[in-house]
């Protein structure tokens, strides 16, 4: 993703409910297609992040499984 893309995606994320509402009623078919693109994007890019993690190390999940069994045993 270019400069221009990032810059556009981190605007759209920025709108509020209604603000983005009114922002795709105000555009094209291939404006909105670019955004939903844009989104799309990102998404995998995060989920590719993602399982990179989790693919290079192993998670240490037994601190969380201590705080559960405090919390279901209440």
């Amino acid at each position: 993703m270019n400069s221009r893309d990032q810059a556009n995606f981190e605007f759209i994320m920025s709108l509020t409910p209604d603000q983005l509402q009114t922002f795709f009623s105000q555009r094209s078919d291939d404006d909105i297609q670019y955004a939903i693109e844009l989104v799309r994007r990102v998404r995998t890019e995060v989920e590719l992040k993602n399982q990179e993690i989790l693919d290079q190390e192993e998670m240490d999940l037994s601190e969380a499984r201590a705080v559960l069994a405090r919390i279901m045993t209440k």
